[in-house]
């Protein structure tokens, strides 16, 4: 059994999520205090314990007891049961926890079940501090198809912070094993596309956001396709998001409003982050080469992966994904590298 200090490198709620994915897959068990021990409210939130009861569903884990605020587990998976899946994370707590860091803890292990699975995860689709629907949509799910991932997903109704209401549904596909990545070069630029969306507020909002980008954007040559679009949800809820398709990569970055925050601030936050990696030679975006890891650590082949920061985040990441595996990443001067442990899906290594 693995330990694993959940206060290292930041001690966010990754290191947890990464433990699971790779514990259901390579089975092996695992123990783990201090959780979130740095956060300002530690031990498992919502969110993580959704995770948690949705991972031990699918892998038949045993588990010692635990429940929100809780800093320490002990995991012991069995073997990834392939179905349909209903977690909801507002059944713990009336919260936007975020559902779409459960689908990226899930994903990786359901693409190593023995057959087709589906998702159904209702609470946060655009909220603080993860990844939004329209990322995983756009940006997420089309590199992780570039390294074998057969997986859509769709937006059923839009659930913004901090109350939630929303649903995703997805379908996931099983893979015998991932291909590895060699992403050093963008490519050129193919398109951006900007999309502002909100729900239960007035249209002007979104219009005086349209007409911001088309002005930030112009300052520096770059023309988009700028969309305006309201989602029915169950409360109020804004978000700026910037698409940007390279040849090679696609990036993306978004800004969530709120009351009091101007429709221009929304806008400007997005676009300084896509201006910071646009004009930097990377070619992934960090957010992105951090949710690559695992699968590159999982692959067959060498893979490499130039971002435009080493973020703590990373490296944590790094750190868990090298205890599971006992692979080496390496890291030199934004280049991350590794050779691939070849996994393979037992159950249908023979097809």
């Amino acid at each position: 059994m693995l330990f694993i200090d959940g206060s290292e490198m930041g001690g966010g709620g990754q290191i947890l999520r990464t433990a699971l994915s790779l514990s259901s897959i390579l089975k092996t068990p695992f123990t783990t205090n201090n959780i979130r021990l740095n956060r300002p409210k530690p031990g498992l939130r919502p969110q993580h314990l959704t995770a948690v009861d949705a991972v031990k569903k699918i892998s038949g884990a045993q588990t010692t007891n635990y429940s929100i605020g809780s800093l320490s587990l002990n995991f012991t998976p069995k073997n990834i049961t392939a179905g349909d899946y209903l977690f909801d994370v507002s059944s713990k707590v009336s919260s936007a926890g975020s559902v779409t860091l459960i689908f990226q803890t899930l994903l990786p292990i359901l693409s190593f079940a023995p057959h087709e699975s589906t998702l159904l995860l209702k609470g946060g689709t655009h909220v603080l501090w993860s990844p939004n629907f329209h990322y995983l949509n756009f940006v997420f799910l089309p590199a992780a198809r570039k390294m074998g991932i057969n997986s859509e997903i769709i937006l059923q109704k839009i659930g913004w912070y901090p109350k939630g209401g929303g649903a995703i549904k997805s379908t996931i596909k099983p893979i015998k094993k991932l291909k590895n990545l060699k992403i050093t070069k963008r490519g050129r630029l193919k398109k951006i596309y900007c999309l502002a969306v909100a729900s239960m507020l007035p249209e002007k909002i979104l219009e005086r956001e349209k007409k911001e980008a088309q002005i930030l954007f112009a300052e520096h040559g770059l023309d988009p396709t700028v969309e305006i679009k309201t989602e029915d949800a169950s409360e109020p809820g804004n978000m700026f998001f910037i698409f940007t398709e390279f040849s090679n990569i696609s990036v993306g970055f978004s800004s969530l409003g709120k009351k009091g925050k101007p429709a221009e601030k929304v806008v400007k936050e997005a676009f300084n982050d896509f201006l910071s990696f646009f004009l930097s030679n990377a070619a992934v975006e960090k957010h992105l080469a951090d949710q690559l890891l695992l699968y590159a650590s999982l692959a067959n082949g060498y893979s490499e992966i130039l971002t435009d920061e080493i973020t703590t985040h990373i490296l944590s990441n790094i750190k868990i994904i090298e205890k599971f595996t006992k692979t080496k990443f390496s890291i030199e001067n934004n280049l991350v590298s590794v050779e691939g442990i070849d996994f393979i899906n037992e159950s249908l290594k023979n097809l």
